[in-house]
């Protein structure tokens, strides 16, 4: 049977293949759709031959690849559905020839195999592969040696470079049907993690005349390590969950769980979790970085559903492992910003606004220290008043946002406003003053973000009035045009505060405004500035009493 194969098989797809090699004239196709379908027929048998050697797979292949070469219909062959069935019934041979280094190398061979890995009827091949995540080691790997062509010259690094990125396109296929391989194979993750993060692969990227092939490299490589996060993180809540019903239900059990070999498989799992917070910090790379590939996938599943999904739990432990890298000056600044921007304040804002402050934050002690309390934590070790200018812009407007965030729903946990003196508040005041002074803060949108932070303060403590009024002109001379969103933000709250913090606070409220209208209005964006203050706070008392006025003066300098 296998002679037959050999002599009269293989041999006529060859010879139907070469008719379609032949010239013929340009008025006429080169191939014949009929022959086509015959090839196809003939391929189509292969799988049905219960004696069909798996020595033909490479004969095969090199015929339907060379036919698909010369007519160029690859992308749309009818020799590939044919042709998978029998592949199929030898996934190891077919795996092994596709991931020698010589046949990945070769693009015709790599897309061939990835379009195999993609069928719906591949599950063979994909477990042959998942079965071994041991051999993408030394493809992902930038020393990659060849060992497929041993006559072969020394591997060039565009070579290794095809055959990393050959690699994550196959786990990327491996891990879009089957959710939970990766997760169960951390040696592979850590491979990939240190493509992601080298600076060889970063660069690489950002250049604008990359090589075409691999523009979605970065794309593909997030891909999986998200998955990797989101699914352990998903295992290990509820592998949480299970040990607080261990430890509420234990005395009732007849057998103990700590002996259950499942329980410490879990167990083992959920501590995994909080070592791999670190990962979930190292994607915000795709973030910094301008590839040409979006990443929209990662922004979304960070802002929309990391703050639904995660616990409380969870969440204060993303806090304690964010406060250890903040001082690691090994960690890049700009990640640290983008880890407060879109991990940090997202999260907790939905759990703050859901009234689950005293869970995610702790015990409120506004007088004293305490490890356990999130508001301590980060006023005392990061906010630091000393290093206010030498921090990256980005990293200083994002911790003012999360300062902003813990003042507006958890002041009692900042200052008791029974007591007269507290180190916490004055620290916050201390880091937010510097962009009240010109010459120390020069970024407007930085400038204001700190703005908003002593408006919140305002809005919840006793502050002195000359605060209170050098914050508000601050505000109304504050019409730059990026800036403008946080400056509205910080008058909606400060506005209405000012005439309960200061006696006199309407007539100073009208001195004020009626003064900068005066004196700059002659510049549009700050009258349109002042003008907007006034609409949206109508209802303030002071406001209506100048709005004649001011009206006045604008329709003057308008028709003027």
């Amino acid at each position: 049977m296998h002679l037959v194969h050999r002599i009269f098989l293989t041999p006529h797809i060859s010879c139907t293949s070469t008719s379609c090699l032949l010239p013929t004239p340009t008025h006429l196709p080169p191939c014949c759709p009929q022959e086509m379908k015959i090839c196809a027929t003939i391929i189509n048998l292969f799988h049905l031959i219960p004696a069909a050697p798996q020595t033909l797979v490479k004969p095969l292949l090199e015929v339907v690849m060379k036919t698909e070469r010369a007519m160029l219909i690859e992308a749309g062959s009818p020799f590939r559905e044919p042709l998978i069935k029998f592949l199929t019934r030898y996934p190891a041979q077919t795996v092994e020839l596709f991931m020698m280094e010589g046949t990945l190398n070769d693009p015709q061979w790599s897309r061939m195999f990835m379009s195999f890995l993609k069928h719906s009827e591949a599950k063979n091949l994909r477990d042959i592969l998942a079965a071994s995540p041991g051999r993408f080691f030394s493809l992902l790997s930038s020393g990659a040696v060849s060992v497929a062509r041993p006559a072969s010259p020394t591997q060039t690094q565009p070579s290794r470079l095809d055959l990393q990125f050959n690699a994550i396109k196959i786990i990327s296929i491996i891990v879009k049907h089957d959710e939970k391989w990766l997760p169960g194979q951390p040696a592979l993750a850590s491979h990939l993690r240190r493509v992601w993060i080298s600076d060889a692969f970063q660069e690489r990227h950002r250049k604008e005349h990359m090589v075409t092939p691999h523009w979605k490299e970065p794309k593909l490589l997030a891909f999986c390590l998200l998955n990797y996060c989101k699914y352990v993180q998903m295992v290990s809540w509820w592998w949480a969950q299970l040990d607080h019903l261990y430890n509420f239900y234990s005395p009732f059990l007849p057998l103990s769980l700590s002996q259950c070999e499942t329980f410490h498989c879990g167990y083992f799992l959920f501590r995994h979790h909080y070592g791999e917070m670190e990962l979930l910090f190292q994607l915000l790379r795709g973030l910094t970085s301008p590839f040409l590939c979006h990443l929209a996938c990662l922004k979304d599943y960070l802002e929309e559903q990391l703050p639904r999904q995660y616990s409380v739990q969870h969440k204060r432990t993303l806090f304690f492992k964010f406060v250890e890298i903040f001082h690691d000056s090994s960690f890049p600044e700009e990640l640290k910003a983008k880890a407060l921007q879109h991990v940090l304040l997202p999260a907790f804002q939905h759990s703050l606004e859901r009234g689950e402050a005293e869970v995610l934050l702790g015990p409120a002690n506004p007088e004293g220290d305490n490890l356990e309390s999130i508001s301590s934590i980060f006023i005392n070790k990061v906010l630091e008043p000393e290093r206010h200018s030498e921090m990256l812009d980005s990293l200083r407007i994002a911790v003012l946002q999360f300062s902003a965030l813990l003042v507006e729903h958890a002041s009692h946990h900042i200052h008791d406003n029974n007591k007269s003196r507290n180190t916490k508040l004055r620290r916050l005041m201390t880091f937010a003053w510097p962009c009240l002074l010109t010459k120390t803060c020069v970024d407007p949108v930085c400038k204001y973000h700190g703005h908003l932070v002593l408006a919140h303060i305002i809005a919840k403590f006793a502050i002195h009035k000359k605060i209170v009024l050098q914050v508000f002109i601050s505000l109304l001379k504050a019409h730059a045009l990026e800036a403008r969103p946080v400056v509205r933000q910080a008058l909606a709250i400060l506005t209405p505060a000012v005439p309960t913090r200061m006696e006199e606070g309407n007539q100073l409220l009208a001195h004020w405004t009626r003064k900068l209208m005066v004196e700059e209005g002659h510049t549009l964006p700050q009258l349109m500035h002042i003008l907007h203050l006034l609409v949206q706070h109508h209802r303030v008392r002071t406001c209506m009493l100048c709005y004649d006025i001011l009206f006045g003066l604008y329709c003057t300098y308008i028709f003027v």
